[in-house]
């Protein structure tokens, strides 16, 4: 049992250490407006692989890319965009952050105030026990499902109250196969593989 304690400990350190290290990348991102419709994004990044896009506001993408590295430096030419509502989108492996522009007749404008991170859930496993975190700073919820190949529900249950939310699933008495976990939070919804090899 303190085996247990002490490794749920030590992901939730590792996660903190992440986020941690993530929020750093909140501070060095950068956008220029170059010119009335012309856009410079740059940014430092410590999440891993990124997946960076430009949506509207019903969550349609309009562009996407994937990038790997340190630093990201790229234009984006908008003037083909209509005028309304977009948000630029920068998905790592600890948190998704949302970054809205306005696009008018003239110009584009950001407003920095209503910029969104959603922290997502980590998922590690070791051996038989699945360890589920998540940073919580806006008291979210997380609700933790896990489904098998036939949509039954074997385990649900939500998780609240504190800053950082963790769970340990037990998943040794499972049957060979493949199982689906399901992390709902933030109204987003995460999904992670478990494979059983018996």
């Amino acid at each position: 049992m303190k085996n247990l304690l002490k490794k749920g400990l030590l992901v939730t350190m590792i996660c903190f250490a992440m986020v941690a290290k993530a929020s750093d990348n909140d501070d060095n991102i950068k956008v220029t407006v170059i010119n009335s419709k012309l856009i410079d994004l740059e940014l430092q990044n410590f999440d891993g692989e990124l997946v960076i896009s430009v949506k509207d506001l019903k969550g349609q993408v309009l562009y996407s890319e994937n990038y790997k590295g340190s630093k990201f430096s790229k234009k984006y030419d908008i003037e083909t965009l209509p005028t309304g509502d977009y948000f630029f989108e920068i998905e790592g492996y600890t948190k998704i952050k949302l970054m809205p522009f306005k696009v008018t007749s003239k110009e584009v404008k950001f407003n920095n105030e209503i910029e969104v991170v959603y922290f997502k859930p980590i998922v590690r496993r070791d051996n038989d026990l699945v360890f589920i975190s998540k940073i919580a700073l806006k008291n979210e919820s997380l609700t933790i499902s896990l489904v098998d190949e036939s949509e039954n529900v074997l385990f649900n249950e939500t998780i609240s109250g504190t800053a950082t939310l963790g769970k340990v699933l037990n998943v040794k008495s499972l049957k060979k196969g493949s199982y689906k976990l399901v992390l709902a939070s933030d109204n987003r919804v995460f999904m992670e593989q478990i494979k059983i090899e018996k």
